[in-house]
C-alpha cells in the first residue's frame, strides 16, 4: 500500500509538471533574462546568473531545476544599442525531464526620461523526456511507458522590457509562441506570459536602506490558473538583504530570502549570493518539508576605459 501511495504522488508531480510544464523559481524576478528576452542587456553590464531550486524536500519525485542565464550589452555606444543573451535550464519533476536552451537579442531603445526600452526575441531548443520509473504494484495502464521516449523542437519567445537604472523595471513576455506538439508522444508546449514589475527607494531618512517592493504574474494557456507572487527585499548599506514573498494565487507559500552582494575587482565587478526557503501552504505541506532555492551572481562592468588623448598648443610650450 505504501508503494501505491509513494507511486501515486509520483504521477501527481509528473502531472502537475505536464500542466504548468515552466519551471518555477521563487528568485526569478532576479534572475529575469530566463523568462524575457527583452531584459537582455539591460544592466549595461556583462553579467551571469544560477539558480538552484529543490521544490516539496521529502517528496519522491519532486522537481528539481537547475536554471544559468548570462547577458550583456552590445553595440551600447552607437546609434543601435542591443543586448544578448542566453539561457539553459535542466528541469526534472517524476518521470519527466526537461531542457531548455536559447539565445536572445533585444534591441534597445533610449527614452528621454533615462529609461530604456528593450525589445527582444528569442530562439532556443527545447527537449522532453519522459522515462521510466513508475513503481506501483499491479498497474496495468498503457499510458504509462515502459520504456524511455524523449523529443525535441525549436522554440520562439518574444518579450517588452523597460527599465530606469536603480529605480524602476517593468516587463512581459510570453514564452513558446509556437505551441509546438511532440509528435513521439502526445504533450503539447503551452504559451506562458509572463507579468514583472519593481521599484526601487531609499527611506529619507536612511538613505542606505532600499526597499525593493516586485511582482511576477505567470499563466500558463494551458492552465486555468495563474500564479501571482508579491515581494518586498530591504537592501542594507547596498550589501545585505532579505525580505519575504507570497504567492497569492492558491496561497502555495510564504517564502522568506536572505542575500548578500559586494563589489570586487577594484569596483568593476559584482557579486552576489542568496537563499529562499519556501514555507508550503498547500495541502502538499503534509508530505513535504518546503523548498528550497540558491542563488549566485556575478557582473562586470565591460565598458572599455576612456582613452584620454593631450596635445600641447606651440603658442605655450
Amino acid at each position: 500500500m505504501k508503494k501505491i501511495k509513494i507511486s501515486s504522488l509520483l504521477l501527481l508531480l509528473t502531472k502537475f509538471a505536464f500542466s504548468q510544464q515552466d519551471p518555477q523559481f521563487s528568485m526569478a524576478i532576479q534572475n529575469r533574462m530566463s523568462i524575457n528576452p527583452g531584459y537582455a542587456g539591460s544592466s549595461g553590464l556583462l553579467c551571469g546568473n544560477l539558480l538552484a531550486r529543490q521544490q516539496w524536500t521529502g517528496f519522491e519525485g519532486r522537481p528539481q531545476t537547475l536554471a544559468f542565464s548570462a547577458d550583456m550589452p552590445v553595440m551600447k555606444e552607437t546609434s543601435h544599442p542591443g543586448g544578448v543573451g542566453l539561457t539553459i535550464i535542466a528541469d526534472k519533476a517524476g518521470l519527466q525531464k526537461s531542457t531548455y536552451a536559447k539565445a536572445a537579442y533585444a534591441h534597445r531603445i533610449v527614452l528621454s526620461n533615462g529609461g530604456y526600452l528593450g525589445i527582444g526575441a528569442e530562439l532556443g531548443l527545447l527537449s522532453i523526456g519522459y522515462g521510466t520509473g513508475f513503481n506501483a504494484e499491479n498497474s496495468n495502464d498503457a499510458k504509462i511507458p515502459t520504456n524511455a521516449i524523449s523529443s525535441s523542437t525549436l522554440d520562439l519567445g518574444f518579450g517588452l522590457h523597460y527599465n530606469v537604472p536603480n529605480k524602476l523595471h517593468f516587463g512581459v513576455s510570453i514564452s513558446h509562441l509556437t505551441a509546438s506538439k511532440l509528435k513521439d508522444f502526445n504533450y503539447t508546449v503551452a504559451r506562458h506570459l509572463y507579468v514583472t514589475g519593481g521599484y526601487d527607494f531609499a527611506l529619507p531618512n536612511n538613505p542606505s536602506l532600499v526597499i525593493k517592493p516586485s511582482l511576477l504574474f505567470k499563466k500558463s494557456f494551458s492552465a486555468s490558473k495563474a500564479q501571482l507572487d508579491v515581494s518586498v527585499i530591504a537592501l542594507m548599506n547596498n550589501a545585505f538583504w532579505g525580505g519575504l514573498s507570497y504567492r497569492v494565487f492558491g496561497s502555495d507559500a510564504i517564502i522568506p530570502m536572505i542575500g548578500y552582494q559586494a563589489s570586487m575587482m577594484q569596483g568593476k565587478g559584482t557579486f552576489k549570493a542568496g537563499y529562499s526557503y519556501d514555507v508550503t501552504l498547500s495541502k502538499l505541506k503534509g508530505y513535504s518539508s518546503g523548498s528550497h532555492e540558491i542563488l549566485l551572481g556575478f557582473c562586470y562592468d565591460i565598458t572599455p576605459p576612456v582613452k584620454v588623448t593631450k596635445y600641447r598648443n606651440v603658442r605655450f610650450l
